[in-house]
């Protein structure tokens, strides 16, 4: 601390001198010194090459440990940074750590993209003219709440910058981008996200967060319809809040995300938003709260993410059925979501009924082939290969066999080899067949849709002969362990006589003594016997034969 007392900039630059200044002196009150001069002496060291991405660990440093101090800090280097090649990224950066800690817009004209010194060194002047001039902030450690809605902003333009919740290039209301966003964006992190992290200054930002997407406070909020609240609620689900909000609840503030999640004054979106965060930050999905929001959602784009979700139902993914959903009436969350989805396959519109298929991918009902086959006639978009991907996890011989059917059926269809490419990926999938390299010059789909529907036949063939030949052994061991039982009994009947004759004399111990090594020997043949029989009938239980005729 004591070597940097001296000043390292100029007077001439009244301003960077003055922020210099500043940085020394509220470092010695600092909470986390250390870590300020290490930022310091890694923006020193930033330069336009070994070391250009100082810039990014020294930010990191700063919004894990925030502090006033690094408020002059940054203005400073954004002004010195302006002689980088790399300035326009290096700004903007400094920008946004500004406003994570002071809470205070930076550039009230963000279009600005005039990283010149002169443009740059305007803005930080006049930042310093409106805020840092004024002593009492400056010196104040408290976060108001303009200031949590400037951070909350903050975070949730980075998620949203950095989160790429485009759904793979979906149309906005389809199934397709609904699928995406909430199988690989709600449920876990993307290795392109890059969120800027939560610290000590966020605590009691969650209202904020939500702000914008119609949370209303305890003291304000009433009664509201979830479908019918349009006022409220912003057009397009904000997938960014929720890996935010995962973070809050995974860092003390999960009571009260979960507290707004059940509270029905609040809109359809607001406890969206919290359910998924809950279950992203490891919880358990609050199946029954979403089953209840859906009932009465009609916005397509919220009804889709509604139905997609409930794949989760029944506890799969990051938790299972929440403590506080358990049983409304005589059926568990997992029950009750299975049975919507199965309801909404067949539902008039397709994104939705592509959506509740999709939905089914863990609990596998064979009651919803039939009405996917439905689904499969009125649709024949690009969309259906969401379906068949799911089948592809499809274990049961009905899905098996409806697959092969699907295969067989595209095969005969001669302009429709998209269908035929889906049908066949799900069928390889579910009944483990061997996939050919459609990367090899020689591949054809069609022959080897033709080989993949041989090789199923010949599979189902082997094992019913497997089965058989398994069941013909259990029974044989079943014969002999049972013959063998009953000689068992007859010799300790025997035994018994002998030995009440032994005790009149009429036989001899060494008579008694040979009739016991019999009974011996044959428990002995017993107990291997039941052994092997339990082994075999164990083994012929988990044989899966599927037999065609038997799911036509």
């Amino acid at each position: 601390m004591e070597e940097r007392q001296t000043l390292r900039t100029s007077a001439e630059d009244e301003l960077l001198y003055r922020l210099e200044s500043d940085f020394v002196r509220l470092l010695k009150t600092a909470r986390h010194p250390d870590r300020l001069l290490e930022a310091e002496s890694l923006l020193a060291e930033t330069n336009d090459n070994t070391h250009w991405t100082n810039y990014s660990k020294a930010t990191s440093i700063i919004r894990l440990a925030p502090d006033k101090a690094a408020i002059p800090l940054l203005l400073r280097y954004m002004v010195l940074h302006t002689k980088r090649s790399s300035r326009h990224i290096m700004v903007p950066e400094y920008e946004k750590t500004l406003m994570l800690i002071s809470g205070k817009v930076f550039n009230p004209k963000p279009d600005s993209r005039d990283y010149s010194e002169a443009a740059v060194r305007l803005r930080v002047q006049a930042f310093v003219d409106r805020y840092w001039a004024d002593e009492a902030w400056k010196e104040t450690k408290e976060t108001t709440e303009d200031d949590l809605r400037v951070i909350a902003k903050t975070l949730l333009e980075e998620s949203r910058r950095n989160g790429d919740f485009s759904g793979s290039g979906g149309g906005r209301d389809t199934a397709y981008r609904a699928y995406h966003n909430v199988y690989y964006r709600i449920r876990s992190s993307s290795s392109s996200e890059h969120r800027l992290p939560i610290n000590e200054l966020h605590q009691g930002i969650v209202p904020y967060l939500l702000e914008p997407f119609g949370y209303q406070s305890d003291i304000n909020a009433k009664q509201v319809t979830p479908s019918t609240d349009n006022t409220l609620v912003v057009d397009m689900f904000p997938y960014e809040a929720i890996p935010i909000l995962a973070d809050l609840a995974n860092n003390g503030q999960r009571d009260e995300i979960a507290k707004i999640a059940e509270d029905k004054r609040q809109n359809a979106t607001v406890r969206m938003v919290c359910i998924y965060s809950l279950f992203r930050a490891g919880g358990e999905l609050r199946a029954e709260s979403l089953i209840e929001i859906l009932k009465s959602e009609t916005r397509l784009q919220r009804r889709l993410i509604l139905l997609l979700s409930l794949r989760w139902a029944g506890g799969q993914g990051a938790g299972g059925q929440g403590a506080g959903n358990k049983g409304a009436g005589n059926k568990g969350a997992s029950d009750q979501a299975t049975d919507l989805l199965l309801d909404h396959i067949d539902d008039p519109n397709v994104e939705v009924a592509i959506a509740a298929a999709c939905a089914l991918r863990e609990s596998q009902p064979d009651a919803a082939l039939p009405k996917i086959k439905r689904l499969f006639e009125r649709d024949r978009t690009s969309n259906s290969s969401l379906v068949f991907s799911t089948l592809g996890d499809w274990k049961s011989c009905a899905a098996k066999q409806f697959l092969a059917e699907m295969v067989a059926e595209a095969l005969e269809e001669k302009h429709d080899d998209k269908r035929l490419d889906n049908a066949l990926s799900a069928f390889v999938d579910a009944a483990d067949l061997p996939r050919a390299n459609w990367r090899s010059p020689d591949y054809h789909l069609r022959t080897a849709a033709r080989v993949a529907l041989a090789q199923y036949h010949d599979l189902l063939a082997k094992a019913k002969a497997d089965r058989d030949r398994l069941r013909l052994q259990t029974e044989s061991v079943r014969t002999q362990w049972m013959t063998a039982t009953q000689i068992e009994s007859l010799r300790k009947g025997e035994y018994r006589r002998l030995l009440g004759l032994q005790a009149d004399g009429i036989v001899t111990a060494e008579e008694s003594k040979a009739v016991h090594e019999r009974l011996v020997q044959v428990q002995t043949e017993v107990e291997s016997l039941r052994k092997k029989l339990v082994v075999l009938e164990a083994k012929l239980a988990t044989i899966q034969v599927c037999d065609e005729d038997d799911h036509r």
